[in-house]
């Protein structure tokens, strides 16, 4: 039987207990759910401990509306009435059944609810400190003990059960010998469902691959990829904001402006400073260059009243500064014109590179 149209339902499932073992998704995001199910994966699982993750959960049930998908709810519930309204809250909003890996009081108590619940049994990583982490049932003392814990949950009326890093022949035995359906997590093929988190499928993983894990993908280069993309394009964005031509309309800012322009085909500032008598400014050659290389060109008047504005500050002004072709005095004030008209800090002259904003 494959995969119905439908999302299984318990009833699905139980009936196909034993005849072939369902694939299975822990998933973290709504584009991992929709890819898991375009992909045909059988059963899905997410997290709902906490408001984060219940907030996203319909999210995540609108991206897979055709498949079952449980809901981990949070470990540690203080009381059956807690358990029992956070499982109920998860399947009013789509959730087929709930992940609960509290007492076997409290998973009595929800399946006596009719609410449909999955224990854990093998390693329980919130409780590696009485186990350390390792495999689960290698004597005869411990299998016999997941025995007993898979009855007890079975009993409780739990429909189904986790099992976490237990020996495969093991595994196989106990999945034989309950009715419910055991979900292997690193625990072989012998069971209902072979149950692997996206992120071990995905290489989306910074810490060391689960031994019973495979990686199909590598997303976690991708991922450092693409974060060296969002920096180089963001610095893209700075240099194209920040970098400008001072261009006289002569013939070494001409060449600048073409070298620029051979380079990149982004946006590139450049700045004229000219005078209202016509026989000093040079401005018409500078838009001339300006036009032919689509510049986005500014073009700022020096009048007899800014020059009186600025020249106190320029006599004033001591500040060290780079060596320029402009005397230090005309450097402040073309500088103090540029940084209140523009927002380019670099700015390239004929001559030399000047810093208009640290002057």
């Amino acid at each position: 039987m494959l995969r119905p149209r439908k999302k299984y339902s318990i009833y699905d499932l139980q009936k196909l207990k034993g005849k072939r073992c369902l694939t299975h998704i822990h998933v973290k995001s709504p584009e991992e759910a929709a890819a898991a199910e375009e992909a045909g994966v059988d059963l899905m699982s997410c997290s709902f401990d906490s408001l984060e993750a219940q907030a996203r959960f319909p999210q995540i049930v609108e991206a897979a509306p055709e498949s079952f998908i449980s809901c981990a709810t949070p470990h540690g519930l203080a009381s059956s009435d807690e358990a029992i309204r956070i499982a109920f809250n998860a399947m009013e909003l789509g959730a087929s059944s709930v992940y609960c890996s509290c007492s076997l009081k409290i998973i009595e108590n929800m399946a006596n609810e009719r609410i449909p619940v999955v224990g854990h049994i093998g390693l329980v990583p919130r409780h590696v400190t009485w186990t350390n982490y390792r495999a689960i049932g290698k004597t005869s003392d411990e299998a016999r003990c997941l025995y007993n814990q898979m009855k007890e949950l079975e009993d409780a009326g739990a429909y189904a059960a986790e099992i976490e890093v237990v020996p495969h022949q093991l595994a196989r035995f106990l999945s034989e010998k309950t009715k419910m359906i055991l979900m292997s997590l690193g625990s072989g093929t012998g069971c209902d469902t072979q149950f692997l988190f996206s992120c071990d499928i995905l290489g989306d993983y910074e810490e060391r691959l689960p031994r019973h894990a495979k990686a199909y993908r590598d997303f976690q280069s991708e991922r450092k990829r693409l974060q060296k993309e969002r920096v180089d394009a963001f610095q893209e964005y700075i240099n194209d904001v920040n970098s400008g031509v001072f261009l006289s309309g002569g013939l070494d800012s001409s060449i600048i402006v073409s070298i620029m322009r051979s380079l990149t085909d982004k946006k590139i500032n450049t700045f004229n400073i000219s005078f209202d008598e016509s026989e000093f400014s040079e401005s018409k050659y500078a838009r001339i260059i300006a036009d032919k290389f689509k510049t986005d060109h500014k073009e700022i008047i020096l009048s007899p009243k800014i020059l009186l504005e600025n020249i106190s500050e320029a006599l004033d002004d001591s500040r060290p500064r780079p060596l320029t072709s402009f005397p230090e005095r005309e450097q402040v004030i073309i500088n103090n014109l540029i940084r209140k008209s523009v927002i380019s800090k670099v700015l390239y002259n004929g001559s030399v590179m000047v810093l208009p904003n640290v002057l």
